[in-house]
């Protein structure tokens, strides 16, 4: 069964439902052998418990090793993997699993092993988030890679069985080139902006996006465009601490003091602590100051 990206659904569902059938089938099996005289049912209630027993036993240690494999994305695939080492999904999903639990060297590990299996975008695009976070050099190449290769599927089309991307995953790899773009030596805001653009096109109604092209042109000076598309990832659904202090620098760098001010308050108790919004915050309060009418003596 295929759910997703994929994700595939093993024996963690088969053992606990067939503990729960099995039984009561032996049992009406037992029954429809006896004769119909029988004078010793207890015999027979015997017979039942002693092939019923060693079933229920059985079943529940195979539902124990499963839910095991199952506690966990790294340890379903991990024993996926190393039971079937040449199948590339299972490298990928491990590879996907380990960079959500922050094991990033692992992860690229698994991924690459996947790589070399099956070479298709979508372990392209794995690639580039992994690598990306330690080199985004590194990363856009793996990205660019991705771009190509989900083009070349589409034009290929159903019939070749190339493996390309679903409209929202190449969305997701125009967004994460975007932020590559962001940390790359002297940043280019228009191009991330081009970039985020670009993913908006094919899915325009996610927030993340939204907030990211927002943060862009604020950076390249895009002040009433950075606005309204913060504004909309806002109404999205998004509501971040980068979203309130993106919010806050547009407010104040077209005058709007009072906004910028409760924009960067709300920003601190998404994530208090945070230095660029305590400075901005300074910034902004000390600014409203200077601007304060002086009482006359």
């Amino acid at each position: 069964v295929l759910h997703g990206d994929p994700v595939w659904l093993t024996d963690r569902y088969a053992y606990l439902p067939a503990a729960l059938i099995l039984p009561p089938l032996v049992a009406a099996a037992v029954g429809r052998c006896a004769p119909a005289n029988e004078s010793r049912p207890r015999l027979r209630w015997l017979l039942l418990l002693a092939l019923a027993l060693p079933l229920l036993l059985a079943l529940g240690l195979r539902s124990s090793e499963a839910c095991g494999r199952w506690r966990s994305g790294t340890a379903l695939w991990g024993s996926a993997a190393a039971a079937n080492p040449a199948w590339a999904e299972f490298h990928h999903q491990l590879g996907v699993s380990l960079a959500a639990d922050g094991r990033l060297q692992e992860a690229e590990t698994a991924l690459r092993r996947s790589w070399t299996l099956r070479p298709d975008a979508l372990t392209s695009k794995a690639l580039g988030h992994v690598v990306g976070q330690r080199s985004p050099e590194k990363g856009m190449k793996w990205l660019e890679k991705t771009v190509k290769l989900a083009a070349a599927a589409a034009e290929a089309g159903p019939a070749a069985r190339r493996p390309g991307l679903s409209t929202k995953q190449l969305a997701s790899t125009y967004h994460d080139m975007g932020a590559l773009v962001a940390r790359l030596p002297g940043a280019d805001a228009e191009r991330a902006v081009a970039l985020y653009r670009q993913s908006l096109s094919l899915e325009p109604d996610r927030p993340l996006t939204q907030e990211s092209c927002g943060l862009a042109l604020a950076v390249a000076g895009h002040f009433e465009e950075a606005s309204a598309h913060l504004v909309t990832a806002g109404r999205l659904g998004r509501d971040s601490p980068e979203l309130r202090s993106g919010l806050g620098a547009v407010a104040f760098a077209r005058g709007r003091l009072k906004e910028a001010e409760a924009s960067f308050l709300a920003a601190l108790r998404l994530r208090p602590g945070w230095q660029d919004a305590e400075e901005n915050l300074s910034a902004v309060q000390a600014e409203r100051a200077k601007r304060k009418p002086k009482k006359k003596v």
